[in-house]
Parts: C-alpha cells; sequence; structure tokens
C-alpha cells in the first residue's frame, strides 16, 4: 500500500486527474487530494478458508467470519481505494461492510464513489473524488505461476524472487496498460493440457470401469459353475 498524488502514476494502478469541464475564467490555485491505495488478493473470494482449522471451509455458504476479518484488515490499513483480487463474490459484500462503494466490473471498491464508464469496458472505472474531479484506476491479477511466497518456503533467494517478478509480472501490466488486454497464451496452453488430461482421464476410466465389469461378470460365472458343480457330486451317491 502507498500514497498517491494525482500527478503521480503507479503501473498497475494508473491515476490521473481530470479537470471540470467547466473551467473557471481565473486560475484557482492549485491543490492535491493524497490517496491512500491497496492491492488486496483475498482469495477466491475472502470466505473458502476456515481460520479455526487453517484449510479449506467445507460450509455451503462459505466461512462469512474469515472474510469479516479481510474487511477489517482493510479498514486498519487506512486505504482510500482497494483493488480486490479473486473478489468473486464478495466485493460488493466487503463494499457494504465498509460503508463504501464498489464496481463488480473491475473489483475495485472505494470509499469515494465509483463511475463505471460505458467505453471503460471494465477495464477502467473512474473514482469521483470531488464533484467534477475523476481519477482513473485499473486493477489487474497478475500471474500467480510461479508464486513467489512458495519459491521462498523452496529456498529461492530474494533477488531470484524479484527478478522473476521483473521479467514474468511486469510485462503484463505494461501490455496491460498498452492494449487494455491480459496476454492469453500461457492461459491458452494451460487450458489445452488440461482438456488433454481431462480426456485421457475420461477414456483411462472408461477402459477400467469395462474391465472391472468384466472381472465381475467372470467371478459370478465362475461361482456358478462351481455350484453346479458341487450340487452334482451331492447327488451322485442316492442313484
Amino acid at each position: 500500500m502507498r500514497t498517491l498524488r494525482l500527478a503521480a502514476g503507479l503501473a498497475a494502478l494508473v491515476l490521473a486527474g481530470l479537470p471540470a469541464l467547466a473551467a473557471p475564467a481565473s486560475a484557482a490555485p492549485e491543490t492535491t487530494v493524497s490517496l491512500r491505495v491497496m492491492t488486496l488478493n483475498i482469495f477466491y473470494g475472502g470466505d473458502e478458508i476456515d481460520l479455526h482449522t487453517g484449510s479449506w471451509c467445507h460450509r455451503k455458504a462459505g466461512c462469512p467470519e474469515t472474510r469479516a476479518q479481510v474487511v477489517e484488515a482493510i479498514r486498519a490499513s487506512g486505504a482510500d481505494i482497494v483493488g480486490l483480487e479473486e473478489g468473486e463474490h464478495s466485493t460488493t459484500l466487503i463494499a457494504d461492510a465498509l460503508g463504501w462503494y464498489a464496481s463488480e466490473r473491475t473489483q475495485v471498491i472505494s470509499r469515494y464513489p465509483i463511475i463505471d464508464p460505458p467505453g471503460g469496458d471494465g477495464r477502467y472505472a473512474f473514482i469521483e473524488i470531488a464533484p467534477g474531479e475523476v481519477v482513473a484506476i485499473q486493477n489487474v491479477h497478475l500471474p500467480s505461476n510461479p508464486y513467489g511466497p512458495s519459491r521462498v518456503r523452496m529456498g529461492e533467494s530474494r533477488a531470484e524472487v524479484l527478478e522473476r517478478e521483473r521479467t514474468l509480472r511486469l510485462p503484463v501490466i505494461q501490455t496491460y496498460l498498452e492494449t487494455g488486454l491480459v496476454p492469453r497464451f500461457p492461459t491458452a496452453i494451460l487450458s489445452t493440457g488440461l482438456m488433454l488430461m481431462a480426456a485421457l482421464s475420461f477414456f483411462a476410466g472408461l477402459i477400467l470401469a469395462t474391465v472391472t465389469q468384466g472381472r465381475r461378470e467372470l467371478k459370478a460365472l465362475f461361482y456358478l459353475q462351481q455350484g453346479s458343480r458341487a450340487g452334482a457330486r451331492w447327488r451322485e451317491p442316492g442313484r
């Protein structure tokens, strides 16, 4: 989290002050507004982890007490604008708990009103910091793999992790700022691999089910044959 002034820019969160449509004849004294902007990954809506077990929440409705902790973390941060990652179904719920505004399309919440412009197509939104004055904000979920914290636990150095951030994630931000799109080629490769694995699993399961059914039928036939032979032997002494 960091404090931003309207004249400053940030890679993933782009802030640009827009003047009011009707400018006064005489130049007004220049004023600045400080905004505290935070990005926060809340992990699948913020209610998928059970805080009592530290594992997945198995309740059908999720674990709202975990999402409540997300709300408290945002409140304690003092942020004015938050770009949620993996907001899922909880973006508006979290904003309502804070008494804030929410943009479902961009997963941005703010203590200031949010304008979702028709031409933005969900790529950015306007934050109205004062009547006639807005800042533009974009929210980007960067590639999650390879995951930096996991690499640290695996023994990678801080320098190695930061270098991967620069080479893997910063280019994604740059492309998004220039085109409004996130490169999909790695996603396409992953999706294709998952589809192939699903097809292989289906056919493997079909073959195993056929083999299992055949073995059951052979076993039943064997038992029937054994029963017929035992009956024949039992009747033989009384002929």
